[in-house]
């Protein structure tokens, strides 16, 4: 289901904005990541809602294990 995972942008907690840090919540020696997700499952088209469904769930994994130091589950994004 994911054909490709981008880093766009990298930004390091000192270089955001207050404000960004804040609703962030990132902390010294953290880093803020811009990616691009590119989903493309071969069996059928999936819709945008379907997408930032699934976008949405695999994030709040990843948010999570970052931010508490807790390990990514395997796979990270898994398939439906």
């Amino acid at each position: 289901m994911v054909e490709s995972v981008e880093v766009l942008g990298r930004t390091p907690h000192e270089g955001l904005p207050q404000a960004a840090r804040a609703r962030l919540g990132t902390r010294s020696g953290q880093v803020n990541l811009l990616l691009r997700i590119v989903l493309r499952p071969i069996d059928r088209t999936l819709a945008s809602e379907q997408a930032n469904a699934r976008a949405g769930d695999r994030w709040g994994r990843l948010d999570t294990a970052l931010r508490f130091g807790a390990p990514l589950p395997e796979p990270w994004w898994p398939s439906p």
